[in-house]
């Protein structure tokens, strides 16, 4: 990850291109003794979406950017990594439909390059997921970090939904539900210490 400086001001017209996921096109440079680039120049990558006037988008963005700082320490370059990041911030910005799903299949999708995406459901007698291990076992876990039958079978659903890139067309109290297994899930995986703050705006507004 890297810290950019801008010079702000009132007649600054190009600071709500800092808002979170916006995507923009910048030259930087750095000064001597510094760990942050400054920014010289900035401009709107998309600059024909409805982005800034989208209030699911907004909150949207606003949570998929926290889970991010949350998720990536590294500061070194990680092409993959970059790539998909920034089509899902494309895909963000340019969606006009299917958008109540996007932090859910983000999240699932993000899970595969943190290193953790969960594995799909190999038999039916293997009904219980694990969430410490990322993996559906035919017995119950002997600790508490797992799905029981009904949760493990809607859990599986969205993994093959996500992996053929599909809509995870389900009614909103199983969405609410299953972020708040993924939340549970990165916090598992990534050792998270505090909880996040944005999640719960996303649950209001796409109640």
């Amino acid at each position: 990850m890297q810290s950019f400086i801008m010079k702000a001001g009132r007649k600054n017209k190009k600071l709500h291109f800092l808002q979170s996921l916006s995507a923009v096109n910048l030259l930087a440079f750095y000064k001597e003794k510094s760990t942050f680039l400054y920014i010289k120049e900035i401009e709107n990558a998309f600059p024909s979406t409805d982005f800034c006037d989208n209030i699911y988008k907004i909150n949207l963005a606003i949570f998929i950017n926290e889970i991010i700082l949350k998720s990536i320490a590294e500061q070194e370059a990680n092409p993959n990594l970059f790539d998909f990041l920034w089509a899902e911030i494309k895909a963000l910005h340019d969606t006009k439909t299917a958008i109540a799903d996007f932090h859910l299949r983000f999240l699932f999708s993000f899970s595969r390059f943190l290193g953790f995406f969960p594995e799909e459901q190999k038999e039916v007698k293997s009904c219980y997921f694990d969430l410490r291990e990322g993996v559906f076992s035919e017995k119950i876990p002997e600790h508490n970090e797992f799905l029981k039958e009904r949760e493990s079978s809607l859990w599986n659903q969205c993994i093959r939904r996500t992996k053929a890139a599909d809509s995870l067309n389900m009614q909103s109290v199983f969405k609410q539900r299953i972020l708040e297994i993924l939340i549970q899930y990165y916090s598992i995986h990534l050792h998270w210490n505090t909880g996040l703050k944005s999640h719960e705006v996303i649950k209001e507004i796409f109640a």
